[in-house]
């Protein structure tokens, strides 16, 4: 999560639920964000490993 958008959402958050929830809530959603993102360059690693084995494979 951009340092900016960390900053905003603690601060709308933390008017509504107090400066520690909100740092917790926007800690929690920055950890899943960065979670998804390994994760979604893993996936993309892998396809791009499995059609270099195809290209590979039909000599291209």
């Amino acid at each position: 999560m951009e340092l900016s958008e960390y900053r905003a959402t603690f601060e709308r958050l933390s008017k509504i639920v107090g400066p520690q929830l909100a740092r917790n809530i926007v800690d929690q959603i920055d950890e899943e964000r960065t979670k998804a993102k390994r994760k979604e360059a893993k996936q993309l690693a892998k396809a791009e490993q499995i059609r270099a084995m195809i290209r590979q494979e039909l000599a291209l």
